[in-house]
């Protein structure tokens, strides 16, 4: 048996907001929230740090606090099976409502991903692929419960 690829899932928030991602070159890919793949040998909260800072083009992340880990379905019509580590992290430093951002695609060789990123309030009710939705109820519950 195959095992699924490792990935980190990354809620980060400001005040009451969450950040979310559009591509913005490829418009068939949903609004989503930041996240990628773990690297061979990388811990996991190793991983949400880098991969946040690579996605969302903001340094300064100092913690990623561990909201659990289950095995999830993604991509196109929920085709791959991924090994899902799920991560909180704050962003308390003020940064635009919206900007642009382009991450080197160096695993592909292709040229930059660009991303249009934005705050948007937690509670507000988004499009959001399944997973991702998944997690960000997993994330209010947390929140609800004042542990986060």
């Amino acid at each position: 048996m195959i095992n699924p690829r490792s990935r980190v899932f990354l809620c980060i928030t400001r005040r009451s907001n969450i950040l979310v991602l559009d591509h913005v070159d490829q418009n068939n890919v949903p609004l989503q929230i930041p996240g990628g793949t773990i690297e061979v040998g990388e811990q996991p909260h190793i991983a949400a740090i880098r991969e946040a800072q690579e996605e969302t083009g903001l340094c300064g992340f100092e913690e990623a606090r561990p909201l659990g880990r289950e095995t999830v379905l993604v991509g196109p019509a929920a085709s791959e099976l991924v090994d899902g580590w799920f991560f909180h992290l704050r962003y308390d430093r003020d940064t635009p409502d919206r900007w642009i951002h382009a991450e080197d695609d160096a695993s592909s060789g292709e040229s930059d991903i660009r991303f249009e990123l934005r705050w948007i309030p937690i509670q507000s009710e988004v499009q959001l692929g399944v997973s991702d939705l998944r997690f960000l109820d997993h994330l209010k519950r947390h929140l609800s419960r004042g542990d986060v």
